[in-house]
């Protein structure tokens, strides 16, 4: 299941008038990456939930890359039903023993086949009814909580303070769950899936751990979005990124300096503008952006669009229309 259906509050102003889930990264949309993880693990259905702008998110995920795998909308259009509430909604169109639960906020390199393989190890040892995806260090500047828990059994054994998980193991945003957590959660209404989900899990042992070293990216925040565009410009340019990732990059954009990228198929006039940068015409190749541009400049000119009409994005540190 792929959860679109927030309202991207942390992600103000991108998301007043444009969908978290289609956010662009290099002009790729956000919902494509973990789209992608499903379809390498060979998922047959994706289900997404939507909310927040439902037209246009649906409009916006319909346009991504499936190949052959089926994409199904959850609509919480009249009511948004939260994490565990959503989930709860969309359980019929899963019909599955147990699913992948994934983030539109969270770009990550992990094979869910494996995480899969360990739940189902997991459950049979122990009776997990809940794998978490975890990360080993939690990034400086996001807010996580960090994940406790047994390096022998692969065991959550506790959950740390909130924000307190920079350097220690966090949870990425996706897990394998099975159905039966959902029996008591009540029909369309709204429930939050770490409180009536995670915790109770957690209180039971019944939590398993898979321990992801791949790259990984939280872009739930302009700050965090910001800093996504630049660490992934550095690892392009090393050779780092995942394959298929940079492929999708330099299939939409060209390096025209060292650390300086470019969508393509814009007729443009450099001025004053230093590395490292990127700058998207955003779909509209007439677009001209500022005289003087960077460093750690991110700018689209027109895909996202402030009250002014104008693009939006980092120019150097700052949040710009």
């Amino acid at each position: 299941m792929l959860l679109a259906a927030g309202l991207g509050t942390r992600l103000r102003p991108f998301t007043d008038s444009f969908p978290k889930a289609l956010l662009p990264i290099f002009d790729i949309p956000a919902a494509q990456f973990p789209v992608d993880l499903m379809v390498q693990a060979s998922v047959g259905k994706i289900v997404a939930n939507v909310h927040h702008q439902s037209k246009k998110t649906i409009e916006g995920l319909k346009a991504l890359r499936f190949e052959k795998t089926k994409l199904l909308v959850s609509d919480e259009s009249d009511l948004l039903l939260g994490t565990a509430g959503g989930i709860k909604k969309a359980l019929p169109l899963l019909d599955a023993e147990a699913f992948f639960l994934l983030n539109t906020d969270m770009i990550c390199e992990i094979d869910l086949k494996e995480l899969a393989k360990k739940h189902f190890e997991l459950k049979k040892k122990f009776g997990v009814k809940l794998t978490l995806a975890v990360y080993p260090k939690g990034p400086a500047l996001g807010s996580y909580t960090d994940i406790v828990y047994d390096t022998k059994t692969e065991l959550v054994k506790g959950l740390g303070k909130s924000g307190a998980a920079i350097g220690k193991p966090f949870y990425a945003g996706i897990a394998v769950v099975e159905p039966e957590l959902f029996e008591k959660i009540p029909e369309n209404t709204p429930s939050d899936f770490f409180r009536e989900i995670l915790l109770p899990c957690v209180s039971s042992t019944r939590v398993g751990v898979y321990l992801s070293s791949g790259l990984s990216y939280d872009i739930g925040s302009p700050a965090l979005w910001h800093w996504t565009h630049l660490d992934m410009l550095k690892k392009l340019e090393e050779g780092v990124l995942p394959q298929n990732w940079q492929h999708a990059i330099c299939a939409l954009n060209e390096k025209i300096a060292p650390v300086f990228w470019v969508s393509k198929n814009w007729v443009r006039n450099k001025l004053n503008w230093k590395a490292p940068c990127y700058i998207s015409h955003g779909g509209n190749p007439s677009f001209v952006p500022p005289h003087d541009i960077g460093p750690n400049t991110v700018l689209y000119g027109e895909v996202l669009r402030g009250a002014t009409g104008a693009g939006i994005g980092f120019q150097g540190n700052w949040v710009g229309c």
